[in-house]
C-alpha cells in the first residue's frame, strides 16, 4: 500500500483561480507528456493535521482555507514509469485542480516530476476513474495506453 497526501482548499471553484488544463488533454497527451502513469486504486482518505500546519504557515494569506489530505492506495498497474517506488503524491487544492480521491475507486493518474520528494497532481492528471474495471470505455482507455507503451 502506498500514500500519498492532498490538499484541499474548501469552497473555491476552479475558475476562481483561472486553473486551466492544458489545450492537448486526452488522454494519450496526458500520457506522452507524464513521466509516471498508473492505475491505482484508493483504499482510504484521512486528514493530515501536521501538513495542514505547515501549508498555513508557509501560506498566511490563505491561512484556514487549506486542508491536508493522506490518501492512501494500491497500484493495480503501471502503464509507465514506475510507480511501486514513486515518492509521495501531494495533489493541489480546490480552485487548483483539486481531485476528490474516493475509497473504492480505481483512478489511472499520470505524474510529472517529483519536485521536492513528492509528484504533483491535479483533475487535469486523472487519465480515467470508476469503481469497476470492467466497464467499457474504461477498458478502452486503458488498452490505448498500453498500446503507447509498446
Amino acid at each position: 500500500m502506498r500514500v500519498f497526501t492532498a490538499s484541499t482548499i474548501a469552497l473555491l471553484s476552479a475558475s476562481a483561480f483561472g486553473f486551466q488544463c492544458p489545450s492537448a488533454n486526452e488522454p494519450g497527451d496526458i500520457y506522452d507528456r507524464s513521466t509516471v502513469v498508473a492505475l491505482i486504486e484508493v483504499t482510504s482518505v484521512s486528514l493530515n493535521r501536521d501538513w495542514t500546519a505547515e501549508l498555513d504557515a508557509e501560506n498566511p494569506d490563505s491561512a484556514g482555507s487549506v486542508r491536508a489530505l493522506e490518501v492512501e492506495f494500491d497500484v493495480t498497474e503501471t502503464l509507465k514509469g514506475t510507480a511501486t517506488s514513486a515518492p509521495a503524491i501531494e495533489l493541489l487544492g480546490i480552485g487548483t485542480g483539486y481531485v476528490g480521491f474516493t475509497p473504492g475507486v480505481y483512478y489511472l493518474v499520470a505524474l510529472d516530476g517529483p519536485s521536492r520528494g513528492r509528484y504533483y497532481i491535479s483533475f487535469c492528471d486523472v487519465i480515467a476513474s470508476h469503481y469497476r474495471l470492467d466497464v467499457a470505455e474504461f477498458q478502452r482507455v486503458l488498452g490505448d495506453l498500453r498500446k503507447r507503451g509498446t
